[in-house]
């Protein structure tokens, strides 16, 4: 008797216990994806110069001196916007591929009994020739 019940008992935890881990793993995937690029720090440090790279200004009236570590300045932070750009970008990506991978798996693993039963019918009737 309880191989009759093994069929129903399967799609009892495929589309129940299962279901609810896969979601689990699936939202740590993201969150992992989304800490790992670091994206709420890049995205609150994105104007910010390049690895905290950059000039003080001199005291005093020293115009020359202080147009030049202005551009400095602005090279530093030109740069940290660019690196940080592309990063964040990156991270993105990562977190879109993710999300679609992710959509997939979960329409592979509603559809997989289907495939399961299919193949076995298949099978028997491959048998039975």
């Amino acid at each position: 008797m309880p191989l009759v019940t093994l069929p129903f008992a399967y799609l009892g935890w495929h589309y129940t216990i299962a279901l609810r881990d896969f979601a689990v793993i699936a939202r740590n995937s993201l969150v992992f994806l989304y800490h790992f690029f670091s994206l709420p720090t890049l995205r609150r440090t994105f104007f910010s110069p390049w690895r905290r790279l950059g000039e003080s200004y001199k005291k005093g009236f020293y115009p020359s001196a202080w147009l030049e570590t202005f551009i400095l300045n602005m090279i530093m932070r030109l740069f940290g916007i660019f690196f940080r750009f592309w990063l964040v970008l990156i991270g993105i990506l990562a977190l879109v591929a993710d999300l679609v991978l992710v959509v997939l798996s979960l329409l592979f693993w509603l559809a997989l009994p289907l495939v399961i039963a299919s193949l076995f019918f298949a099978g028997l009737n491959l048998l039975l020739r």
